[in-house]
């Protein structure tokens, strides 16, 4: 007799266990529930944020109370404590569990409800060892609880904020590495074209959308992007230079569209190379109402230096001898010395 009421006890635990675990994981795996609680709780508290504030709390206690009658139900001693402080450790174990481990939003919520259902199994079972009155339970329970919800989400940033900057790097290397043109970069100081750090720019969250690496000289800014499909029809280098097309170009694709070529077509922009660097490089120049753009021709890499008409970056050609200088002095540059921009625009 007494071996039937026991197995029907352990029957009654493991299904308390496993109702427990669901309600625990809908919770854990299920934010949007807080931000619901959220919008209706500023009903209650009209104009004030502390719905927001407070729902997390609200709804771990709600679903706590349902564990505890669930447990009640299936009589598992210590109820409460099994409610209280298994949601409240329950929840800081799994959050640190899952912000250290890399897994898919199924792969978790499938580990999440096995590893829920063995925390509540055995601490049901734990609690027939454990002699504590429901007062003392509630109190030591709500505390947990409390302490619990407001503090694990400041223990797991730092695990989040390392893992996305993991990823991020990760990704801005695959990036770099797959840079088909050579980069360059000026090895001479000068200083009125301060030259700034080498970017790339684009992460959307899981990959870069840009192509072209920027720079400053100064006032002016830079750009390089590889050689482009079709390129000689909107620059032969002999008759039309269209490098405003190009440039346009490096802000949206990496590739050159029909509709690119037909448009450039229409403007006929004549060639005017200025100056030949001493390994080679044929420099182009092009200036339209105070639009200026040297353009640096090599094998594989476009190199656009434009300075804009806006008076505070106008080109001044009186400083010809020194943005020379500096185009003089471009050399191939490492790839490992590219550093992060950020996820928008192109650092100008």
């Amino acid at each position: 007799m007494t071996s039937k009421s026991s197995i029907k006890i352990n029957k009654s635990l493991i299904i308390a266990a496993l109702l427990s675990a669901v309600l625990f994981s809908v919770y854990q795996f299920y934010p949007p529930l807080n931000q619901m609680v959220g919008w209706s709780l500023l009903y209650i508290l009209p104009g004030s944020m502390l719905g927001f504030m407070i729902a997390p709390l609200v709804v771990a206690a709600l679903l706590s109370m349902a564990i505890i009658i669930i447990n009640r139900l299936a009589g598992a001693k210590n109820a409460h404590l099994v409610g209280l402080v298994g949601f409240a450790f329950g929840f800081l174990l799994m959050s640190l569990l899952m912000a250290s481990i890399d897994l898919s939003p199924e792969q978790e919520v499938a580990l999440g409800l096995v590893l829920a259902f063995a925390w509540f199994l055995a601490l049901g079972q734990l609690m027939y060892r454990v002699k504590v009155s429901d007062k003392l339970a509630v109190i030591i329970g709500v505390v947990a609880l409390i302490t619990s919800v407001f503090a694990t989400p400041l223990l797991i940033h730092p695990i989040q904020a390392a893992k996305i900057t993991n990823e991020e790097n990760r990704v801005f290397q695959k990036a770099v590495s797959a840079l088909d043109f050579s980069v360059y970069y000026p090895t001479f100081q000068s200083k009125e074209y301060p030259v700034s750090s080498p970017m790339l720019y684009g992460y959307d969250g899981s990959k870069y959308t840009k192509t072209s690496l920027t720079f400053t000289l100064g006032k002016a800014k830079v750009k390089q992007q590889k050689v482009l499909q079709n390129q000689h029809e909107v620059m032969n280098f002999s008759d039309h230079c269209d490098i405003l097309e190009l440039w346009s170009i490096f802000t949206d694709t990496d590739s050159l569209q029909q509709r690119d070529i037909d448009s450039s077509k229409e403007r006929q922009m004549p060639c005017q190379m200025i100056h030949k660097t001493p390994d080679g490089k044929e420099v182009y120049f092009y200036d339209r109402a105070g639009l200026v753009f040297f353009y640096i021709r090599t094998e594989s890499t476009n190199i656009i230096i434009r300075f804009d008409d806006d008076a505070r970056y106008r080109y001044d050609p009186g400083s010809l001898p020194e943005m020379l200088r500096v185009i003089d002095s471009l050399e191939l540059l490492d790839k490992s010395k590219i550093e992060k921009g950020s996820a928008y625009g192109d650092g100008f």
